[in-house]
């Protein structure tokens, strides 16, 4: 979706559902369609799913984690997604997502780049501003399960689209940089470099006023000022 198209309130938000649940399915497509969205197609099988993934146009691809009808994941499915419209955005949703303990699905849906993650069963108001949010400002990351959204920072404004992405991803690791560079495959130089530029930013743009007389962050101190503005999925 253009900046225009993304900005304009008179345009509808194209929906590519996946859901193989019909009870679901018919209480979602009503509900987007009434309030911004348009559900271009709602998927009920695998089959379906990639005809639909491939042939139909559309912003934001609506994924369940659970397919089990399907005899598959949504996860399986975003890669194709990704490279048949490498511009859509992709949020997934699940009844069963554990903010503190389903590490090894956060994990993997960090991998694939996922835009946003919700629970299956929230307030339709907040979901809907949600998916909003995901489509017409890729800098804001929705947090499972509370939806808080943080208002973008002077500093995530000044930073690169590699800081961003990695402070993305440093947000959602443990704090340790071994750990980091274990999980990740990278160097602990490459982490170095990266957090130096990050931690610069911070100062500079964010946390103290000119002239302040500290220049440094601690990484923990970094992860918390990253978990305030929504830089997470924990």
């Amino acid at each position: 979706m253009s900046e225009d198209v993304a900005n304009s309130a008179t345009t509808k938000i194209r929906v590519l559902l996946i859901e193989d649940e019909s009870w679901f399915r018919s209480y979602v497509v009503p509900s987007l369609n009434d309030n911004g969205f348009e559900v271009v197609g709602a998927a009920e099988s695998r089959e379906v799913a990639e005809d639909y993934i491939v042939k139909l146009d559309y912003d934001l691809a609506l994924v369940d984690i659970e397919l089990e009808k399907m005899d598959t994941t949504g996860l399986s499915l975003i890669p194709m997604i990704r490279r048949a419209r490498p511009n859509a955005r992709v949020a997934i949703f699940s009844s069963y997502l554990d903010p503190r303990s389903d590490l090894v699905r956060r994990a993997r849906s960090q991998e694939l780049s996922v835009d946003g993650i919700l629970r299956k069963f929230m307030d339709v108001e907040k979901v809907h501003e949600a998916l909003k949010a995901i489509v017409q400002n890729p800098g804001v990351v929705w947090v499972d399960p509370t939806l808080r959204r943080a208002r973008p920072s002077v500093a995530v404004q000044k930073m690169t689209a590699q800081e961003l992405r990695f402070l993305r991803d440093y947000a959602r690791r443990p704090v340790e940089r071994n750990v980091w560079v274990l999980v990740t495959g990278r160097s602990p130089r490459d982490f170095d470099n990266r957090m130096a530029a990050v931690k610069k930013k911070i100062l500079d743009f964010d946390l103290y006023p000119e002239g302040d007389e500290r220049t440094k962050l601690s990484n923990l101190e970094v992860y918390e000022w990253a978990r305030a503005r929504g830089l997470h999925f924990e």
